[in-house]
């Protein structure tokens, strides 16, 4: 072999090297991404045990039950009754219970929940992501949404987020997205509202307004029909009513009202 061949074919195989350890390192290559720490969810320095888990519920003061395991996706977790409550849940508590919740459908883990002193809160974890498609039938999500980012996501992706929001009588009274990112990637949110297909936001808006009909990137006000789109959300969960809600130096601060019984499939 001359020796040209060879240095070019070292080149190439050097280039292709690189680009496994890139896609490695965004976390597209499940064993390597492990050993690149590509999907290690961000330490936001908040720490939890099952100590917190059963603090949190007990402020909750929600029943909770096991539904059959035969039991469809849509129908997998189950809320009923009402009860007044006021209360706060601290940072370890959240975590605790993003992370301790039984239900075979939920789809976070290695979650940690920080409430900051400037009213924001961070959330970094691994979406589980064989969990998605269970998880959006039980809470109405569009299957076109699961099935989206089922098929783009990579395995088990760590993922963090930043913002602020506060809620009054029931409703959004800021909104506030100020970072995401998914494994090693940050993703502004201009571009990921750029980039969601227009057929899911017009099939999630039908169930508010129903009036979307332009391409997406082209629609003006999305964060408007985000707001309305959650907060249209808020009135589906039975018993659920926030009076007021917001983050705090270290706590969720909610007063309003919550069901008093769930019954979930584990």
């Amino acid at each position: 072999m001359k020796k040209s061949t060879k240095i070019n074919l070292t080149i190439f195989g050097i280039i292709i090297f690189a680009i496994i350890l890139l896609f490695g390192y965004f976390g597209f290559i499940p064993g390597l991404s492990n050993i690149l720490g590509a999907n290690k969810a961000k330490d936001l320095g908040i720490k939890s045990t099952k100590a917190d888990w059963n603090s949190a519920i007990k402020k909750d003061k929600i029943s909770y039950s096991v539904l059959p395991a035969s039991t469809p996706d849509g129908q997998s977790i189950q809320r009923t009754g009402k009860q007044e409550i006021n209360t706060s849940w601290t940072n370890a508590e959240m975590t605790a219970y993003m992370n301790y919740l039984p239900w075979k459908n939920w789809p976070y883990k290695n979650v940690q929940f920080k409430a900051n002193s400037d009213g924001s809160v961070e959330i970094s974890g691994n979406l589980i992501k064989e969990r998605l498609s269970g998880y959006g039938a039980a809470v109405n999500i569009p299957s076109q949404i699961t099935n989206y980012a089922s098929k783009y996501l990579p395995a088990d992706p760590a993922f963090y987020i930043k913002g602020k929001s506060a809620m009054s009588d029931n409703k959004l009274t800021s909104f506030d997205l100020q970072a995401i990112s998914i494994n090693k990637i940050s993703l502004p949110v201009n571009m990921i509202l750029a980039m969601t297909p227009k057929n899911l936001i017009e099939k999630a808006n039908a169930q508010t307004t129903g009036n979307i009909t332009n391409d997406l990137s082209n629609i003006k006000g999305k964060k408007g029909y985000i707001i309305d789109y959650i907060n249209s959300r808020f009135t589906q969960i039975p018993g659920f009513y926030g009076k007021k809600v917001y983050f705090e130096n270290g706590k969720l601060v909610f007063t309003g009202s919550l069901y008093q019984n769930i019954s979930m499939v584990k």
